[in-house]
């Protein structure tokens, strides 16, 4: 009996100690391996010691579900510039190059991992308050390299040779190039996996993945003379829109609408204003405010867009950020080109 208790003792320390040691150093899940090992030991011990038969439990399907979903390092990826990047062990210093990125570790539930990250990195509103370390002009590599990240993410179109000099320098990049909106469900389940949160993504992408067939239902469901003709102004002196190979090109047609920028064959073209109004678009989106501007325009109070109100100015962020929020403004430029719905 002294014995029992004496190990019973032993046993509670050993498990005390893990809790300290999980919650201290082990963010990533491996504790729960240390907690096992321990648990382990104790039972032996005691089973050798007392000479009683050893109850060895049978893993049940819930615990290998479990096992299976765990995460499983080293991970080895090849990332959008061809390169292959391996993590040992779930990354707990992260860097973000791009508020896109910044919003995509926060879905995945990464936010205490980051560390720092790119200027203009403002959703979610906690993100406001991390270190910026550069923009997509020009990055502070001292500054960078003072946080010791233990993974940066980039964006191949915003810091095409900030990787190439980060992997230089030693730091482990991994860079990202969504061109479309499956790309950024591709691109969230790529970095659930290099992360650790695989499951976390999984989940993610299976609910926003659900609501994009929604939306896609309901336009299956108009008739084809429910296509309003759509006018996006990126800038205004001089006209800019939104073209073929963007982002806002594809959330409009998804949403049932159709880009009078189609046929420009450019994804960020400057218009003439003769154009716009030869094509009468039956909306227009606004990404800045500038909307008085644009209803004192000449000529343009004969568009129907303008004659029935519906000159909208949106969030930009929402629509041009290569993130979640994509289908958030996929399911607001819905029910702005068919309110009736």
């Amino acid at each position: 009996m002294r014995f029992m208790f004496t190990m019973g003792r032993k046993i509670r320390h050993l498990q005390a100690v893990w809790e300290r040691r999980g919650q201290a150093t082990d963010k990533g899940g491996g504790g729960w391996r240390f907690g096992l090992a321990i648990g382990a030991l104790g039972i032996i011990i005691a089973a050798s010691a007392m000479s009683l038969p050893m109850y060895v439990p049978v893993a049940t399907a819930a615990t290998a579900d479990q096992a299976a979903a765990a995460p499983q390092f080293p991970v080895q990826m090849v990332d959008a510039t061809g390169q292959n990047v391996t993590l040992k062990a779930a990354p707990h210093r992260i860097i973000t190059l791009a508020p896109s990125l910044t919003e995509m570790a926060y879905a995945l539930g990464l936010g205490q991992e980051l560390v720092a990250v790119s200027a203009y990195s403002d959703y979610p509103p906690e993100a406001k308050s991390l270190p910026v370390v550069g923009d997509a002009f020009s990055l502070s590599y001292e500054k960078l390299l003072a946080y010791q990240p233990d993974l940066v993410l980039a964006d191949e179109t915003l810091q095409p040779q900030a990787a190439a000099r980060l992997r230089q320098l030693g730091v482990t990049v991994f860079v990202v190039a969504p061109k479309t909106l499956p790309d950024v469900l591709s691109t969230l389940r790529q970095l659930g996996q290099l992360t650790g949160r695989a499951a976390t993504a999984d989940r993610l992408v299976a609910s926003l993945q659900a609501r994009i067939r929604a939306v896609e239902e309901k336009v299956a469901r108009l008739p084809a003379t429910d296509r309003p003709r759509v006018y996006v102004e990126i800038w205004n002196n001089p006209l800019m829109t939104a073209g073929p190979g963007s982002f806002l090109d594809e959330l409009i047609r998804l949403a049932g609408g159709v880009n009078v920028a189609a046929g420009t064959g450019q994804a960020w073209p400057q218009i003439s204003a003769e154009l716009i109004l030869a094509a009468n678009p039956d909306v227009i989106l606004l990404t800045i405010k500038d909307k008085e501007e644009v209803l004192k325009r000449p000529g343009w109070s004969s568009l129907n867009a303008v004659r029935r109100g519906r000159v909208y100015e949106v969030v930009p962020d929402t629509y041009v950020r290569t993130g979640p929020r994509l289908v958030d403004a996929l399911e607001s430029l819905f029910a702005l080109l068919h309110p009736e719905q």
